[in-house]
């Protein structure tokens, strides 16, 4: 039996299960594009009005179904990595240090349970990124988002859980220099859509 898309043969080895994860993260970034965007524009604007909405917002609870599965994509990813032995060639291991700061930031992130405009613009232009990886100015668009979003834990730091993120975050920066500094060496492509 083979994937659907490709000539992968299904087998317990490092590159069928990447290639299973990929698959899933890409279509379930795919899925969170619009009603992500949407949400965005609605708490941009909610926000220039002065209105906040409760954890029980219908906003907060597509948000946090378009989020929650980051960790485990993160931690899935990461151990194959690892399993490869690719973790620490020059084209992983960028990937490798943002998924293993993610692991540890965004459960904070989703445990708080409410989304404002800075984490959802965030979560909207990752899922844009994996649509349209080599696209340097949404790449551009993406760390100017990571930028804000740093600005706002340092701003907003009366939440517990926005001093503990706005201390690891910021190391996350790392990879995308290095990306940079790269460019065109590594494809950032998932390898779903590179086969």
């Amino acid at each position: 039996m083979t994937f659907r898309w490709s000539n992968l043969e299904i087998q317990f080895n490092p590159q069928s299960i990447r290639y299973l994860n990929d698959m899933i993260w890409y279509h379930y970034s795919i899925a969170a594009l619009i009603p992500l965007w949407i949400i965005t524009i609605f708490k941009i604007i909610t926000s220039l009005k002065g209105k906040n909405y409760p954890k029980t917002h219908i906003s907060q609870y597509i948000c946090h179904i378009f989020t929650v599965y980051g960790p485990f994509y993160y931690s899935f990813d990461a151990s194959i990595s690892i399993w490869e032995g690719t973790w620490f060639t020059q084209c992983r291991f960028p990937y490798f240090y943002h998924h293993i700061i993610a692991i540890t930031v965004q459960p904070f992130l989703i445990s708080k349970g409410v989304y404002n405009w800075t984490e959802t613009l965030l979560c909207a232009l990752h899922a844009v990124i994996v649509k349209y990886p080599n696209e340097r100015f949404l790449l551009q668009l993406y760390l100017t988002s990571i930028l804000v979003f740093n600005i706002q834990l340092y701003l907003n730091n009366q939440i517990k859980e926005n001093r503990l993120v706005g201390k690891l975050f910021p190391f996350i920066h790392y990879c995308f220099v290095y990306l940079y500094i790269y460019e065109g060496a590594c494809d950032s492509s998932l390898p779903y859509l590179a086969e």
